[in-house]
């Protein structure tokens, strides 16, 4: 079956983690780490993306980049074919060197922006390479402390976020770096990383009324009963719109068919004519926006009784 293409979205930030195949390592010295850089540096002017964060561990890199006009799928062929095609001519190696496509989840909170990139910039303590992360030379940390400056590397997006003042933003990003509140033990990409929440919030406490519901439950009754609850009709679910309400039916759909089971990822991606990191963003916004919950625990009430 041919993949689904990846739905392209102007000016949205994602998260990219490309793996070295069978988890081999992608660099083997100093001047392979410099190699990829020198491509990322290439794209930035060749496809107009721009680079916020990034890490090179031995057999994978983290990215957060930013998209305009050029589709993400595009960006990553070139990095990954062109990297590719210089260690087949230094190393002579026979096979693949990454494992498979690209993963890529997109980000549209400016909060969790921060996270993701104090997650980046952590990768090599977690991967226990260093004790604290200015020790670990191949990531943007250093660049964000103003200790190295990288033509190609846009530092001044997040750290505004901390504060317009420079100096006091680095400030807050190295306290921000040392803090453990709110910072995710883990960022996967696997969907089932982005279904779990608190047993305190509104939406929990809704799915455990809700779940009695589903033992039976097919993905065409639940998708009538959203469509029922939120006013959108089963066309707008499917389309591109991006309206406020659409989306969330949409990612209320995501959410729910993943959580209880209801239809499979595949069919799902095939329903919505979306890949799996379309669908994962889907599902992360739906429970994790707290200025949703109050109305997303209301909807889920309104779709059991429609159910029942």
């Amino acid at each position: 079956m041919p993949r689904l293409p990846r739905v392209h979205y102007p000016n949205a930030f994602y998260h990219v983690m490309v793996r070295g195949n069978n988890k081999n390592p992608i660099f083997y010295s100093p001047a392979d780490y410099h190699k990829f850089q020198s491509l990322l540096q290439e794209g930035v002017k060749r496809f107009e993306y721009l680079i916020h964060a990034y890490c090179f561990m031995i057999n994978h890199v983290h990215l957060l980049i930013e998209v305009k006009h050029i589709p993400l799928s595009k960006v990553m062929h070139n990095i990954s074919f062109r990297y590719i095609l210089l260690d087949f001519r230094q190393y002579q190696w026979v096979g693949h060197i990454f494992q498979g496509r690209f993963k890529a989840i997109l980000v549209d909170d400016d909060i969790y922006l921060q996270s993701l990139c104090r997650y980046i910039h952590l990768n090599p303590v977690r991967a226990n390479l260093v004790e604290n992360p200015e020790e670990y030379h191949w990531t943007s940390h250093h660049s964000y402390l103003g200790k190295e400056k990288i033509t190609w590397l846009t530092t001044n997006f997040i750290l505004a976020s901390f504060s317009p003042n420079l100096s006091n933003a680095v400030s807050q990003y190295k306290i921000f770096m040392k803090s453990e509140c709110n910072c995710p033990n883990k960022f996967k990409f696997d969907i089932r990383s982005h279904t779990s929440s608190s047993p305190n919030t509104p939406l929990a406490q809704a799915n455990e009324s809700f779940s009695q519901s589903t033992s039976s439950l097919s993905r065409d009754v639940l998708i009538k009963a959203i469509c029922k609850t939120a006013k959108v009709s089963k066309r707008q679910l499917q389309g591109q719109s991006r309206e406020k309400k659409t989306n969330l039916a949409r990612s209320m759909l995501c959410y729910l068919t993943q959580k209880y089971s209801i239809s499979t990822l595949i069919d799902l991606s095939k329903f919505l004519s979306r890949d799996a990191s379309t669908i994962s963003r889907l599902i992360y916004n739906f429970e994790t926006k707290e200025i949703h919950q109050g109305s997303i625990k209301e909807l889920l009430e309104k779709i059991e009784k429609s159910i029942k």
